[in-house]
């Protein structure tokens, strides 16, 4: 018996789907001890090393959101 292969409604589907999930899945987590050390530097007020640290995370993990709020704090103080 051969097997029978996915429609193309199916195959459409499933594409849908997966660009769905990683357009509003959840954003990738950056190592906690690096959130750690970036609340410590901001809340300790060491915004130069709060900046440096934020940056980098925003550039590694650009859909985790608590390095930009630290950053958008930083810039408008």
């Amino acid at each position: 018996m051969k097997k029978r292969s996915p429609k193309l409604s199916e195959k459409r589907r499933k594409l849908v789907r997966k660009k769905h999930n990683r357009s509003v899945g959840v954003a990738e987590k950056p190592p906690q001890a690096q959130l750690d050390a970036l609340l410590h530097f901001y809340s300790k007020g060491k915004l130069g090393d709060a900046e440096s640290l934020a940056i980098t995370i925003t550039d590694t993990y650009p859909r985790y959101p608590l390095a930009w709020k630290v950053l958008a704090s930083i810039y408008l103080q």
